[in-house]
């Protein structure tokens, strides 16, 4: 009985996980809009969805130059589509950064009758944000 709990709750979960956050910034939405008007941008995006890369991966794995992964991440990072996801301390005393997508959906629309642009994400859970929504649903139940 507890087992079938589980896998329902777990499976509630995976249900509600699809939240959506709708950007009303004006400035924000433009360069939005830029970044994703890029392709290299958007590969960096889909190479961070699954597991934190450095920019050194991210460029070896798409085969772009150092600098365009640089001005990628950064570009994404200043919009909030990409973060720091942790640093990694090497022998002597170097460090690098593993960067993350913070999305895993990003839809547009325009509505030409209010000559505006809607930016809805479907945000990026980490493991333990699905962690605390399962754990919560099981303290409720």
């Amino acid at each position: 009985m507890i087992g079938n709990r589980f896998i329902s709750a777990a499976a509630d979960c995976q249900k509600s996980a699809k939240r959506y956050m709708q950007i009303n910034d004006s400035l924000r939405k433009e360069k939005i809009m830029r970044i994703l008007g890029e392709t290299e941008a958007r590969k960096v995006l889909n190479a961070t969805i699954q597991t934190s890369k450095s920019v050194a991966q991210i460029s070896e794995e798409l085969s772009i130059p150092s600098r365009s992964a640089y001005r990628h991440v950064n570009d994404l990072c200043e919009v909030g589509l990409l973060t720091r996801d942790r640093n990694i301390l090497i022998d002597g005393g170097g460090k690098y950064v593993l960067y993350r997508s913070m999305v895993k959906s990003v839809s547009l629309k325009y509505d030409s009758l209010a000559n505006a642009v809607e930016v809805d994400l479907i945000p990026n859970d980490t493991i333990l944000d699905k962690f605390l929504r399962f754990w919560t649903y099981m303290s409720e139940a």
